[in-house]
């Protein structure tokens, strides 16, 4: 039986909703009272896991951010801005919009030696958590890399009285048979990358309101299903 318009509107306002909240634990549970107390002294609780056949560990790294969660979602996924922050990273465009809520980032980054350049392209998918919509998730995946295998990752922005708890979660399968000896390279650029992140969400959510304002709007115009890349 042929399905009505407004039939077909509903379930493509199901569909969006279904796709853009996420269910969940707290961060907050996942840390002990030790993990907990560093986080606030503006520290990084950075754990790894061992995957097996990967020369890279997946890396969770928490943090607390001095902004809320709406601008703290808001300026981690302002992808044009990227390259003007993160050391090394020499690109970040956003060249595809597949629906309101995720995008293609096409990316160049310098990479230690032996590895040669990384010219890579990352989807993201935005959304809110089910059990506190006032919370937010990025989720990223491999479109295509000259340098990696596979690519996963997810970050967190949990609402944290007037702050925000990120959970940062990566798990990266490069290409260079090289990649084992490079692993403590690899975890001091994360770690530095994500500290230039954490600077850039606090001072521009304090000094540069117009542009933090600008990304909020993005985010959750996206979410109410805008086009806004």
């Amino acid at each position: 039986r042929n399905k009505s318009p407004m039939n077909l509107i509903t379930l493509s306002i199901l569909f969006l909703f279904s796709s853009t909240t996420y269910a969940q634990e707290s961060v907050i549970s996942q840390l002990s009272k030790q993990e907990l107390e560093l986080i606030n002294k503006n520290e990084f609780v950075i754990k790894e896991t061992k995957i097996k056949d990967r020369p890279w560990p997946e890396v969770t790294l928490y943090s607390v951010i001095n902004a809320s969660a709406l601008e703290s979602i808001a300026l981690f996924s302002a992808f044009d801005k990227q390259k003007d922050y993160i050391p090394g990273l020499l690109q970040s465009s956003v060249v595809k919009q597949v629906n309101p809520v995720e995008i293609h980032t096409q990316y160049k980054m310098n990479m230690p030696w032996p590895l040669s350049d990384a010219v890579y392209i990352h989807g993201s998918v935005l959304g809110r958590l089910k059990k506190n919509l006032s919370s937010y998730y990025l989720k990223w995946y491999l479109v295509s890399s000259n340098v990696h295998r596979s690519v996963k990752g997810e970050a967190i922005f949990e609402s944290y009285g007037k702050k925000t708890i990120m959970r940062y979660k990566s798990l990266i399968h490069p290409k260079s048979v090289f990649a084992s000896l490079i692993k403590s390279t690899m975890m001091k650029d994360l770690k530095s990358s994500l500290m230039a992140t954490k600077e850039y969400i606090e001072n521009t959510s304090t000094k540069q309101r117009v542009t933090t304002n600008k990304y909020c709007k993005k985010v959750l115009d996206g979410l109410g299903g805008k086009f806004v890349w």
